[in-house]
């Protein structure tokens, strides 16, 4: 059976009129190298032939996050980076993604905005936990995404995501390009 197990420790603080979080952790796929590939494919993880397609790669990660806010111009403004590395593999073994955010939805009328850019190379993480809303989910991928968000009602909101991604196929090099709208309501309760 494959298990995963791990954990994440961080610290969240006040430094020079900055919030910050920093911390890290580290996640164990246990057992899956080998392991069958599921039905809908390895979305971007090296495989091989054992009779079947089973996972070619372990996957020992270790991540890292920080996260920057602080008030600009009276607009609470966010930046944000994660990384992550998985121990096993010697090569396209590396992810990160960068961001930052102006504004929050608060308050009826209240906007935000975000972009962020991703690059996961094909082993970086186990693909199946992916982001899926860009390209086509997975790794192998870098992304630009943009979100505009708008407070319609107390406890309502829209959201409009705007991601363009590249894919690449480990099996043949090949480089698939995507562009993706999303509208979201958001509704709690």
């Amino acid at each position: 059976d494959v298990t995963a197990v791990g954990g994440d420790l961080g610290v969240k603080t006040q430094v020079a009129g900055f919030g910050v979080v920093v911390g890290g952790g580290v996640l164990n796929f246990a057992n899956l190298q080998f392991a069958p590939v599921p039905t809908g494919g390895a979305r971007g993880n090296s495989t091989e032939t054992r009779g079947a397609a089973v996972y070619a790669e372990k996957y020992n990660l270790v991540r890292g996050f920080l996260e920057l806010s602080a008030a600009v111009a009276e607009l609470p403004v966010t930046a944000y980076f994660e990384g992550v590395h998985n121990q096993h593999p010697s090569e396209q073994n590396e992810g990160y993604l960068v961001g930052v955010c102006v504004g929050k939805l608060k308050e009826v009328g209240d906007w935000s905005f975000s972009t962020d850019y991703r690059d996961v190379d094909a082993d970086a993480t186990v693909a199946i936990f992916g982001e899926s809303d860009t390209g086509d989910g997975g790794t192998a991928i870098r992304t630009s995404r943009y979100v505009l968000g708008h407070q319609l009602a107390q406890g309502t909101a829209a959201y409009v995501h705007y991601s363009q991604a590249a894919q690449r196929d480990n099996a043949g090099g090949v480089e698939t390009d995507f562009e993706r709208i999303m509208l979201d309501l958001v509704y709690s309760f």
